[in-house]
C-alpha cells in the first residue's frame, strides 16, 4: 500500500463498514474518506487524517505515510466496534470492490505459490535421482537446478509486484 487512498481503504475493508459510516465515528465531514480514497482530496488536514487513524486504531504515521506496519484486521475490528461501528448495508459498494480486489490478488498469489512448489518438487525428485552419483555430477547438477529455481521465483516476484503495485502483466 503506497499511497494514503489504499491505506485508507484498507483500513474501511479490514473494518468492514463504509465511507459513511467511517466518517461518521470518526467525526470527519460526510464525504471525507471517500475523497480521499477517490484521490479528489490530494492534502487533507492532519486533524481529520488523526480522527481516521484514531477510529480504525492505526498510528498515524503509518496512515498517513506508510511508516511502520499496518494494523491487522482484528485490532481495526477491535477499534471500530469500541465506537460502536456495524456494516451499513448501503454503503458497502466500496468495500465489496476493496474486497473482491483483495480476492483476486490472494488468487494470483497462490497461483504463484503453487509455481514455486512444483518447481521445489522437482529440486527434490532431481535430488533423489542423483544419489549415489558423483560430487561433481551432483554440483553441477545442483546448480543448474538452483539457477533455474531462483529465477522461476525472481521471475513470480517480479511479476506480483508490478500487478499488486497496480501494472499491468
Amino acid at each position: 500500500m503506497r499511497t494514503l487512498a489504499e491505506r485508507l481503504a484498507y483500513l474501511r475493508a479490514c473494518a468492514g463498514i463504509g465511507c459513511r459510516e467511517a466518517d461518521r465515528l470518526a467525526g470527519t465531514h460526510r464525504g471525507f474518506s471517500a475523497e480521499v480514497e477517490n484521490g479528489k482530496r490530494l492534502s487533507p488536514r492532519a486533524d481529520s487524517l488523526g480522527l481516521l487513524a484514531e477510529l480504525y486504531g492505526a498510528k498515524k504515521g503509518w496512515l498517513v505515510a506508510g511508516e511502520g506496519k499496518p494494523p491487522s484486521k482484528r485490532a481495526v475490528q477491535r477499534a471500530v466496534g469500541a465506537r460502536g461501528g456495524s456494516v451499513s448495508a448501503a454503503d458497502t459498494s466500496g468495500q465489496r470492490a476493496a474486497c473482491s480486489d483483495c480476492a483476486a490478488k490472494d488468487r494470483e498469489i497462490a497461483a504463484y505459490q503453487s509455481v514455486l512448489d512444483r518447481s521445489h518438487e522437482r529440486v527434490l525428485a532431481l535430488a533423489a535421482r542423483l544419489r549415489g552419483a558423483k560430487p561433481s555430477h551432483l554440483v553441477q547438477a545442483l546448480a543448474i537446478v538452483g539457477a533455474a529455481t531462483v529465477g522461476v521465483a525472481l521471475v513470480c516476484l517480479a511479476v506480483l509486484a508490478a500487478r499488486l503495485a497496480g501494472g499491468a502483466s
